[in-house]
């Protein structure tokens, strides 16, 4: 009895880890496709999947489960030029990400906080997104982190200057 609980448990890997093979194989495909990179340089003794999800026009869904801004560095960087939300959801949409509600805005919210906490994706003016790398003298305004690193190093005297100092009075 363990042995055939063993041997379903196995299967129920395997077929797993083949799924999310052939995601990751599609999703190297479409990015090389993108990139306008030649998909001969792919291994070729690799035997051909099957494709899983019939109802997937031509299994070309490359940001399928990815988060936001993932799917947007990568459009960001494919596209080498700053882009509205609205360009963004539509790309993203195409390449299979499922967005929901108000989508431009959803994106543009999600886009804003991750400036503000880790600053690779930058707003140049009221809706146009680009990376950040591709600015490397600007300054896109400071992150929380370096706010208080900013005050912290504010507050250590500086040489040459004097501190003022102010007599206490006695409290008698």
């Amino acid at each position: 009895m363990t042995s055939q609980i063993d041997e379903n448990h196995y299967a129920a890997v395997i077929a797993d880890l083949e799924a999310k093979r052939d995601e990751l194989d599609r999703t190297i495909r479409n990015l090389r496709h993108m990139a306008g990179l030649s998909v001969a340089n792919e291994a070729q003794d690799r035997e051909p999947q099957p494709r899983r999800d019939a109802h997937e026009p031509n299994g070309e869904n490359p940001f399928l489960g990815m988060k936001v801004h993932d799917a947007a560095k990568i459009i960001l960087a494919n596209k080498r030029k700053p882009m509205s939300p609205a360009d963004l959801v539509e790309a993203m949409e195409a390449g299979g990400l499922l967005l929901t509600g108000n989508k431009t805005n959803s994106v543009g919210s999600i886009l804003n906080r991750r400036q503000k906490q880790v600053g690779d994706i930058v707003s140049l003016q009221r809706g146009k997104w680009a990376l950040r790398e591709w600015y490397p003298g600007r300054s896109f305004g400071k992150k929380q982190d370096e706010k208080d690193a900013a005050i912290e190093t504010s507050e250590i005297e500086q040489p040459g200057v004097t501190p003022l100092i102010f007599p206490q009075r006695s409290c008698d």
